[in-house]
């Protein structure tokens, strides 16, 4: 396979779900406890503690306590996060509804000069680079155009032999997408795009929801929201858990690589994945399979920008095709998700080529939104 005709992504956002299942819905819980510093144990105001990838988290008080309402069962990493200290994060998974007490103790961090140092001018090197991961980071979709990294000064950049762009934050990156509502802040953790373009990012993710101006933009945002669900990957894997892959717009094929040629091929159908999909419990699923599947999403069109994208990496189709197609590979023959299609675990074991592989942080959503008909 030809490294240079796709894009390889690695996004490691930690899905974990909002909702389990219809007996478990109801069931909220609640988290408590302190953060204090590991050296002195002085308790620690101000600081974020959030469950990763949603929109679920508070802050600490004066006292350094924080209480976390209202959370739905399941399995969670929760994390403790703030400027001029190391991130903490631990698992907890709800059964029975219940309140826990999880603490913390932060390790001061160190900083060197350079790092500390105040950079009042960036210079034109810099800025081509910061150009080039924002286009990188936030994708190249409709909804990019309404995104905006605000404190991009944060980002120092390295460039090697084999790599074409290294990033990295000195604090979490704010992302405000006015396409869909939020503010997302990206603790990014690693984020490199080689001289094929393939690019691996990953990092921890918190949502606050922007207050809209006026009932016309929730509605909107509303919509657009539901329009970034389907067709997703998580879309898919809730189809695929619920036998409703056909019902919902998805048809697979199993390929031995990805090719671009493969578009409008309709060989190699799998009418059912249902041979490759075992039951872990109740609330878990374990996709088992080797080679590629191809996925073909005909409910909604491609958008312009993914038609340049796949022209410039190999394609010879130059309309915009009335379905969007993906490919998925398992690195390790079989991935774990739960019934609302988050991945939640080995999800670096997952690689996505094609319209995901295309989509970045300006179509993420929170792992706990949940279109309404489909609860």
């Amino acid at each position: 396979m030809k490294a240079s005709f796709y894009t390889e992504i690695f996004i490691i956002l930690f899905f974990f779900s909002f909702v389990t299942s219809f007996s478990q819905k109801n069931q909220l819980h609640t988290i408590s406890g302190t953060i204090t510093e590991k050296e002195t144990g002085n308790p620690i105001p101000l600081v974020n503690v959030y469950l990763d990838g949603t929109t679920i988290g508070t802050t600490t008080n004066l006292n350094g306590q924080y209480t976390i309402t209202n959370i739905p069962t399941d399995t969670y990493q929760i994390i403790a996060s703030m400027i001029g200290f190391e991130q903490e994060k631990k698992s907890i998974q709800f059964t029975k509804k219940s309140t826990t007490q999880i603490n913390f103790r932060l390790k001061t961090r160190s900083y060197k000069l350079d790092e500390i140092s105040i950079i009042t001018e960036r210079d034109y090197v810099w800025n081509n680079n910061a150009d080039l991961f924002q286009e990188q980071f936030l994708g190249t979709s409709i909804n990019s155009e309404e995104c905006k990294i605000v404190n991009r000064e944060i980002l120092d950049f390295v460039k090697t032999k084999d790599v074409q762009l290294i990033a990295k934050a000195k604090s979490p990156l704010v992302v405000v997408n006015k396409a869909l509502g939020y503010r997302v802040f990206f603790d990014l953790k690693e984020f490199e795009l080689s001289n094929s373009k393939e690019i691996n990012y990953n990092g921890n993710t918190r949502f606050e929801e922007l207050i809209p101006k006026n009932r016309n933009q929730k509605i909107e945002w509303e919509e657009k929201r539901k329009e970034a669900y389907n067709g997703s990957q998580r879309h898919f894997l809730t189809s695929l858990c619920k036998n409703q892959l056909i019902e919902n717009g998805f048809y697979t094929y199993k390929l031995s690589e990805p090719n671009w040629g493969n578009l409008r091929r309709q060989d190699y159908l799998i009418p059912n994945l249902s041979g490759a999909l075992q039951k872990v419990s109740e609330s878990e699923w374990s996709l088992l399979f080797d080679d590629y599947i191809m996925i073909k999403y005909v409910d909604e069109w491609e958008e312009e920008g993914f038609k340049t994208y796949r022209n410039y990496l190999g394609s010879n189709i130059y309309k915009v095709l009335n379905f969007q197609t993906s490919w998925i590979k398992l690195l390790y023959g079989y991935v774990i998700f739960d019934n609302n299609g988050n991945l939640i675990e080995d999800f670096k074991n997952i690689k996505v080529f094609g319209y995901w592989g295309w989509q970045r942080v300006a179509d993420l959503l929170p792992t706990n939104y949940l279109p309404q008909e489909i609860e």
